[in-house]
């Protein structure tokens, strides 16, 4: 529904660890940044709960932080909970949660409004590579417990990929299927107006021309899987008749950077791999434009925001097979989705190296499914839902 065909304001909470006026990086920060603001379209006040330094407002949309920027998840948490019992939310007011476990106060202390939960990947995955097996087991009872409570009280529940309601229906089937009616895949959403195929020397200058740059966007984690790529790429790069003007550039920082430094100057590579670190979410179309391809060795992604953004500036996409990207990638037209082991990926980026592509030949491939990831299309389904629930008398 569109802003002139509804008769009232919609209240709407939004809940993430971060600030959605400032570019820290990152495809989820983008992806709530473009919610933010493609919102403004419909008549929405938006409060945006979250992490930084001070409360602004731009338009319609109000920050409040609760804990300072860069915070741990638990201060995050706690914060919210404190802010939950010093303040009251009219009536069915919209909450919209982006984790699971933020949806708890809400459920305790603000019982009269509706909560809707986006879930942007596999929960409590990167917990065992953090603390090890034996932690892992030992939390993983009361974790499942937390979420199935969760979910059973939800007023709708958004994975953003059918692969993300996969992992969920391994543990709480049941319950997901006593809730249909609640659950719909809602996908995550790029901003065509900024990522479009455009010349650009951005890589060229940063790191000395004549040489084709191949990307990696993304967090150093375990998640992302950089040892793998960077195996594959010496494989690539010990073939006969090697390639001395290809570089692979990884832009991003985390928590395994500097192990993936020493990994990468064990391995020899340092001549053909640049750690570029992190990139203002401003430049990542001028990074993509400039790259030859672009890479994703993931384990595990809900709807990579990369691919899309990628794909949309007509650069191919190598990917394992993560999130929703069989529904993006055709392959040898616009990348290859290759499977999660050394050989495969070197070769997927072989085709990618040898395979001339044209920017509007790859644009033109992924265009109808891009459309359906743009900001206007995903931000049309939430307004739907916001606007369903508002005027819910149900809980």
């Amino acid at each position: 529904m569109n802003s002139s065909e509804q008769t009232e304001t919609t209240q709407v909470v939004m809940v993430y660890q971060t600030n959605p006026f400032r570019d820290s990086g990152g495809g989820g920060i983008r992806y709530l940044q473009n919610l933010v603001g493609g919102m403004s379209e419909y008549d929405a006040d938006i409060l945006f709960i979250g992490a930084g330094r001070e409360a602004e407002s731009q338009g319609r949309v109000q920050f409040v932080p609760v804990c300072g920027a860069g915070r741990s998840f638990p201060v995050f948490f706690l914060g919210l909970f404190i802010y939950c019992l010093r303040n009251t939310f009219p009536p069915n007011t919209v909450v919209h949660v982006h984790r699971l476990y933020f949806a708890l106060p809400f459920l305790w202390f603000a019982r009269k409004t509706k909560i809707i939960c986006s879930l942007h990947g596999w929960t409590f995955w990167v917990f065992r590579k953090r603390f090890g097996t034996l932690a892992h087991g030992l939390l993983q009872p009361i974790v499942r417990a937390t979420e199935a409570y969760v979910l059973r009280r939800l007023d709708y529940f958004v994975p953003v990929s059918q692969d993300t309601l996969n992992f969920m229906n391994r543990f709480h089937r049941r319950t997901l299927e006593q809730m249909a009616d609640r659950v719909d895949v809602i996908p995550s959403m790029i901003d065509l107006s900024r990522f479009k195929p455009e010349v650009s020397d951005y890589l060229q200058a940063r790191h000395g021309g004549r040489r084709d740059y191949v990307t990696f966007i993304g967090r150093l984690a375990p998640q992302k899987n950089v040892g793998l790529l960077l195996e594959a790429w010496r494989n690539i790069m010990s073939d006969e008749g090697s390639r001395p003007n290809t570089v692979l550039v990884l832009v991003g920082h985390g928590e395994l950077e500097q192990e993936m430094k020493a990994k990468a100057e064990e391995m020899g590579l340092m001549d053909s791999v640049i750690f570029h670190g992190l990139e203002a979410g401003e430049n990542i179309p001028k990074v993509l434009n400039a790259s030859k391809g672009m890479i994703l060795p993931a384990v595990f992604e809900a709807s990579p925001t990369v691919v899309k953004e990628s794909l949309a500036c007509g650069v191919p996409v190598v990917t394992t097979n993560v999130g929703d990207v069989e529904e993006l990638i055709v392959d040898g037209k616009n990348g290859k989705i290759v499977g999660a082991g050394v050989d495969a990926l070197a070769e997927g980026i072989r085709w990618l190296l040898e395979t001339p592509t044209k920017k509007a030949d790859v644009l033109s491939v992924s265009k109808a499914e891009l459309e359906r990831h743009s900001v206007a299309s995903v931000c049309a389904a939430y307004n739907r839902l916001y606007d369903q629930l508002s005027t819910s008398t149900e809980r």
